[in-house]
């Protein structure tokens, strides 16, 4: 499986990962800017992965609460 991920979104090394999983998830190059945007929410995502902040905010967001509801989710 690991074998297949590299295939569809690239090793990193050629290209950065944010735009083999933006092409994969979009079907197209992304954007310089959308590009950053995705970096920035896989930095976000593995370095707060599972912390019980993140899942209070996951679990708001998908009640479809409002973002400040979500954000105090994770505060408390």
């Amino acid at each position: 499986m690991v074998t297949q991920a590299v295939l569809l979104i690239g090793d990193g090394r050629t290209e950065p990962l944010e735009r083999g999983v933006g092409r994969l998830l979009n079907g197209r190059d992304l954007t310089a800017a959308e590009s950053r945007c995705l970096a920035t929410l896989l930095i976000v995502l593995l370095d707060h992965g599972l912390t019980a902040s993140t899942i209070a905010a996951r679990v708001a967001a998908s009640t479809r609460a409002p973002v400040h509801d979500c954000l105090l989710a994770a505060y408390a």
